[in-house]
């Protein structure tokens, strides 16, 4: 359902700027992104979201680019709004959304930050950090109606013989739900 997930996004952008904290030190940050409504703080930039840029043809590129599909909810979400960061619930930090950098920044994720043998090649996409040490992925290998279960790994895992992971949802719609009434 794409209302929950709308819904965490503004809810989540709306409690952010109401505690100020709309704010990164970022000098290279893209103009249409940048709060011109808010004084800047020292070197800290005031970022506004802005509706997002995605289009298909870039989301399949990506889904191509790692062999596996993204759930329907989740290609909704990448193309609902840029942002630099949501509201922090239940652990979940979802990777940032720039309007410039968001491909790079996945893709970054997928196969510089995590061991892609670990995580991509055994079919599970990454989108969230959870807390300082874990990492949110999407198990596609379980994919049902389009949609599937939400895992998480311990990055201290990696590098254990077998890695295991911790399914925190039954699906990326569930987690929405769970996300707004967080708020």
């Amino acid at each position: 359902m794409q209302k929950e997930i709308f819904e965490y996004v503004d809810k989540s952008l709306l409690s952010l700027k109401d505690a100020s904290l709309m704010f990164i030190p970022h000098s290279d940050m893209p103009i249409e992104m940048i709060d011109e409504n808010v004084i800047k703080k020292n070197d800290w930039i005031p970022w506004k979201a802005i509706p997002s840029k995605v289009t298909d043809d870039d989301i399949t590129g990506l889904e191509n680019k790692i062999n596996l599909k993204y759930p329907e909810l989740y290609k909704d979400f990448l193309k609902y709004k840029h942002f630099y960061d949501l509201e922090n619930i239940n652990d979940i930090i979802f990777f940032k959304h720039c309007v410039r950098d968001w491909k790079c920044d996945l893709l970054e994720n997928y196969f510089e930050y995590w061991e892609p043998d670990e995580i991509i090649k055994k079919g599970f996409i990454p989108f969230a950090n959870y807390s300082d040490w874990g990492v949110v992925c999407f198990d596609t290998n379980r994919m049902n109606n389009n949609d599937c279960p939400i895992i998480m790994f311990d990055h201290e895992n990696f590098y254990n013989e077998e890695v295991y992971f911790e399914e925190l949802y039954s699906s990326f719609e569930v987690m929405a739900i769970e996300l707004v009434n967080g708020i």
